[in-house]
Parts: structure tokens; sequence; C-alpha cells
């Protein structure tokens, strides 16, 4: 029978069998305890021990850490006791082992975390604390004082590290040559596909920075549509709509569907920041995690670099940082703001006034977090060191370039500048995560990456939830995702039993991952044809393909022209219907046929 305490339970078998050790106990606490809890102890009680799991790695001691939910005895916890002993010495406070089974640790953590982030609505009480929370720390934010002695220096360290590249998107904004596009998202004006192309909509801030004959017309000749643009002052302009949308059980996301042509605008700004820093920057990168993970892997192995995560990133950048930041850069400066929401409209009705720079739904601000941060921690750095020696830790070559990096709130510092930062975050109104910020043992994390001592104790999720039958499509696909990730961290076991559940709803064959087929991969065996195709005589499998089409889109025939007529197109629409169709598939289909499995 398919269940989350059955993919749990399969899990502890085989890592109880990797290890060697008696894991009947763990077994009967988990069965008893989802009859007494519900799922609540997979999705919520679990991770939590893992979270604890991972505190007790990084001082080194087991007994200085809670297990809350937990049992223990002499200090150390009884689930999973006997997988912990491989790790820490239970006959010794609990203390760290000097050679820690590196599969034991990243065995724990996918028994604890594999039923995580199953992506679901959360009960409506926790919907509302999550709004709760949205709104309290807009009221912190509207009362933080801001030390203009600190916002000073982060306006000097950012023109002198970041200059070259904001001077750049400064020229691109004033001489209008930046690129203006529709996101898939959400809209307040609840706007969708290529009707977001016929939107009149344009707050009189946006004027200066944005000239409404630019943007939105398709041609000069095309002026009289401007006769009918509504221009809003501020008092009057549409809030952002805030929403909840699935996250975990345990709470909903936050976020605000910014007005069609606002989020427009915005898209422009992020497409100059997207340039500007690409992936051979040395401190900041919007578009690859990767030296994020390579950097964290380095300092699990030598110490020599902390990673930091932040609770409410988003919801804690000041407008009054992003001022200092930003502020010798004038255009720049001025296209942010006008084209950041002033007010946000709650699920309940009320409209508050928004302190901070942007919440999480605007395009404008990943970057500017990122940026934002990476000041901070810079800045922090700067006034440990003399003038000469922080010209060399910057310059090209310099130390510090592969010692700090910033993906938006995935923050890598030097391990001994952690404290000079965490100080001048905390000064600055954001909120470190104690419970995913590491410095003192030897595990980091950072942007989907785990690791220990320099080795990968990265886990497996399952991302949604067991399929019941054929047409939960998207649970479907999910699993199978869920399986072949599994197989490549080499827990085959369970592998084998998620490849039953899934055979009992469709065919799984053995595929390249370039192939429409959605089957299963595999290193030790290659896909077998089933059949050959009667007139091309090329191999042919029977799985799971994917089929999904964007949902009826119409707009005018400037809208048209518009959408086609934007600055930086050289390529073709992907879609040859897309002036018809366009926006996220209403909901993904699937079906099982024949096709080539490469």
């Amino acid at each position: 029978m398919k269940s989350l305490t059955a993919l749990v339970c399969s899990l502890i078998n085989e890592v109880g069998a990797a290890s060697s050790t008696n894991v009947e106990r763990d077994l009967k606490t988990v069965t008893s305890r989802v009859e007494g809890e519900g799922e609540s102890f997979l999705t919520i009680t679990l991770p939590a021990f893992s979270a604890a799991f991972e505190r007790a790695l990084d001082t080194g001691s087991i007994a200085s850490v809670s297990f809350p939910g937990f049992r223990k005895r002499g200090g150390f916890p009884l689930f999973l006791g006997g997988i912990l002993r491989l790790v820490f010495d239970s006959e010794r406070s609990g203390a760290l082992l000097e050679s820690p089974s590196i599969e034991a640790i990243r065995g724990i953590r996918q028994i604890t975390l594999v039923t995580s982030k199953i992506f679901e609505v959360c009960d409506e009480r926790r919907a509302a604390q999550s709004i709760d929370g949205f709104v309290e720390c807009e009221r912190l934010m509207n009362e933080y004082w801001f030390d203009p002695g600190l916002l000073r220096e982060l306006r000097r360290t950012a023109t002198e590290v970041f200059g070259r590249e904001l001077r750049r998107i400064d020229r691109e904004i004033s001489s209008l040559s930046i690129v203006p596009r529709h996101g898939p998202g959400a809209t307040a004006d609840r706007l969708s596909g290529n009707g977001k192309y016929d939107s009149l909509y344009w707050p009189s801030r946006l004027e200066g920075s944005f000239p409404s004959a630019d943007f939105l017309l398709a041609g000069y000749s095309h002026f009289e549509r401007l006769a009918a643009l509504h221009q809003p002052e501020p008092r009057n302009e549409m809030p952002v709509r805030v929403i909840c949308v699935p996250k975990t059980a345990s709470k909903a996301r936050v976020i605000a569907a910014e007005p069609a042509n606002v989020q427009y605008c915005q898209q422009a700004i992020l497409s100059s920041f997207s340039r500007a820093f690409s992936a051979d920057h040395d401190f900041v990168c919007l578009d690859n995690q990767d030296l994020n993970r390579v950097m964290a892997r380095r300092g699990s192995h030598d110490g020599s670099l902390a990673t930091l995560d932040l609770s409410e990133a988003s919801d804690r950048v000041g407008l009054a940082v992003v001022e200092a930041v930003f502020g010798d850069f004038p255009n720049l400066l001025a296209a942010l703001t006008a084209s950041r929401s002033l007010t946000a409209s709650l699920p309940d009705g009320r409209v508050i006034r928004l302190s901070k720079f942007a919440s999480m739904g605007s395009a404008t601000c990943f970057p500017v977090e990122s940026i934002v941060f990476a000041t901070i921690a810079l800045n922090a750095v700067r006034k440990q060191l003399s003038c000469p020696e922080w010209r060399r830790a910057i310059m090209n070559g310099g130390w510090l370039r592969g010692s700090l990096r910033v993906f938006g709130d995935d923050i890598i510092v030097p391990t001994r500048y952690v404290q000079s930062v965490l100080t001048d975050l905390v000064a600055l109104a954001t909120k470190p995560n104690s419970r995913k910020s590491f410095w003192t043992g030897k595990f980091r994390e950072s942007c989907g990456g785990d690791y220990y001592g320099g080795e990968d104790v990265s886990v497996t999720r399952l991302r949604r939830r067991l399929p019941l039958t054929r047409r939960d499509s998207s649970e479907l696909l999910g699993l199978i995702s869920f399986r072949n990730q599994l197989y490549m961290h080499g827990f085959w076991s369970t592998v084998g039993l998620v490849d039953k559940w899934i055979k009992e709803l469709v065919p799984l064959p053995i595929v390249e991952p370039s192939s429409p087929v959605v089957g299963r991969v595999s290193v030790a065996f290659g896909y077998q044809a089933q059949r050959y195709h009667p007139d091309y005589q090329v191999p042919l499998v029977k799985g799971l393909v994917v089929r999904s089409t964007s949902p009826k889109s119409l707009c005018s025939d400037h809208g048209k022209l518009l959408k086609c007529l934007l600055p930086g197109r050289s390529q073709p629409f992907e879609q040859v219907d897309h002036l018809t169709r366009s926006g996220r598939p209403d909901r993904v289909a699937t079906r099982v046929g024949w096709a080539t499995p490469y």
C-alpha cells in the first residue's frame, strides 16, 4: 500500500541494513506516532529532528541540542539511536566522533527530510499565522531606525565594489535601452497571458523612468491609445495583492502579486541586473547557484567559509537600505522606487502601507536583496581591514574574491568575519536564521547543496503527494522524478518499492533524459526497444508522455503587435499559436503512449 509511512520505514530499513544497525524500535516508533499524531509527524516533527541533528553536528555534541518531541536516555535520543551512534559517542556525553560515518549522516538526513517539503496547502490556521507574520514584519520595519553612519558606509562600499555593473545598468535605464516583458505569474489586476499587453494602467510615478509612449506602444503611430491611459497618483495606486500559495504542511508562502504593468517595468530592470551580474561575477550571480555549492563544500572541508541564511529575507530589506546601496546611481534608484508598490491589500480586505523595499513577487526583489546582502557582508569585512588590505582583498585576484558570495539570502563569508557580518545584518533589520547558518563545525549548506567534511550529504525530497490513480498527473510525474533522484543517491532498495508503486499505475521503461517518455534512469542498464516504428524503424518504448496546452488567451491587434515588436526580441516564439494561447497550462495532462527512449 502506498503511504508516506511506508516510504519512511523503507528508508529506515535501508539505512539500518547499510550500517548493520537494528532499527526495529525505530520502525515501531514511526508507525505508532503516525497513528497517534497523523502525517504531521512525518512532515513537521521529523524535519525538526533533522534541524536538531544538524545543529549537533555544528556544535560538536548531541547533548548540547534539544530534540523536541523525542525521548532521550542519558541525553541521547532513542529514535534512530543505533544510527546516531555511528556519528556521536553515546558514552561520552554525545560528543561528535573523530571520524563520523558520512553514510550515517546522509542516511539520517534522508530519513528525516524526505517528507519535509511536500508541496501542499497548509491548514487555515497556519495560513493565517503566515499572514499575521507578514503584517507584524511590516510593522517592525515601519518602526525601525537605521543608523545613518552605517547607511553611508553601505553606499561607499556598494559604489566601490559594484560601481562598474551598477553604472552600466544606470546608463541602460537613462537611455531607455532596457527590455520590458510580462512575467508568467499572477497579477494584482488578475490579468493573465496575452491580456497583459492590453493593460492601460500606468501609475504616474512610472512615467519618469518608463515613458508610456516608449513602453506601452507598438509604435508612435499608435499614439492615440495614450488618451485612454489610466495614470493614478500615488495615493490612488492599485495595491499589491497579498496571497498565500502552497509551500509545506507547516506554513504557507506569502507573496505579493504586482499590477501587470508595474511587473512589466520591474522585469525590464531585472533583465539589466541579470546581464550585469552573470555567472562570471565574483560576489553576486543571479543565474547560477553552482559556485555557492562549490564554496559551501570547501567551507565544510577546511572551515574557512561560513554559510548564512536569513529568515523573512525579502520582507526585511528596508527602503532606506536600498536607497543607500544604490544612492550613487540616480537613474537606477529612480527606476527601482518608481516600480515599487506603496501599499498591499491583505486577504481580509485591509490595506497596509509598505515600508520594506518590495515583497516576494516583485521581479526586482531577488536581484536587489542579493546586492544589498552582498554589500552588507562586504562592508562588514571592510571595517575589519586597513585601506591597503581592503584594496588588495577586492582587486582582481584579491583573496576576498572567491571567499564571499551571495545568491538571494544564501550568504557565504569567510569564517573569521562571520560575527562582524551577523552584527551588521542584525543592525540593518535582517533576521539571521540560526537553524540554517553554520560556521563552527564541518556542516555547511547553501543553494540546495549540503556538505559535511567536504562530502556531499544532500538529500532527495518528495515534492508531491503520492498518486492514487493514473489521473493524478502532477503527483505521478513528481513521484517518478523523486524515484530517479533517489536512485542517483544510491537508495536502491527504497527505489524498488517506489518502482512497484509506479508500475501499478503506468509502465516505467528505462529511458534517456532527453526522451519524451517519462521513465526511469539507470546506470547499470540501457534502454531496451519494445517495438520499432513501422515507417522509421526507430526503437520505441511504452510509457508516460506529458501533454500540456496553454490556455486560450486573446488580446487586441495592438496588443499582439506590441508583444511581437518588443525590443530585444531576435528569436522566433516557441509556440506557433502564442497569439491565441499563452500563460501557464491550466493543468498537466499525461497519457500512456509509444515514443523513442532517447
